[in-house]
């Protein structure tokens, strides 16, 4: 939506199944529309965006050799305003890791429209 302004996000993501060596960025922007479900984007390749959030994850060292899965929460109160016709608010989640993982993730957005 052109002019609204991003105000506030409450985010809590589960990861399943981490192992003691596993890693992965996870950031938060306001980015183009082109970069939807793609790897174009990620924390390590493009410092120079104005990153609202952004954090690299290990894996928690219970003594396990694998985890179930680790939780953690964000409450953001970064502002970004979606200025151009072909911005979204984005999530980029990039594995670092050669096994796959699914972060779950429930988001709540409060946005002041304009």
């Amino acid at each position: 939506m052109i002019g609204c302004t991003i105000m506030r996000t409450h985010l809590g993501m589960h990861v399943q199944s981490t192992a003691l060596t596993d890693s992965y960025e996870v950031g938060l922007v306001v980015g183009r529309l082109g970069d939807v479900a793609t790897n174009r984007i990620s924390v390590n390749a493009d410092p120079e965006i104005d990153w609202m959030y952004v954090n690299r994850w290990w894996a928690p060292a219970s003594g396990a050799a694998v985890d179930a899965g680790e939780f953690h929460e964000i409450d953001l109160r970064a502002k970004r305003k979606l200025q151009e016709l072909d911005q979204a608010y984005l999530f980029v989640f990039t594995n670092q890791t050669a096994a796959a993982h699914t972060p779950h993730l429930f988001v709540r957005t409060l946005v002041a429209l304009p």
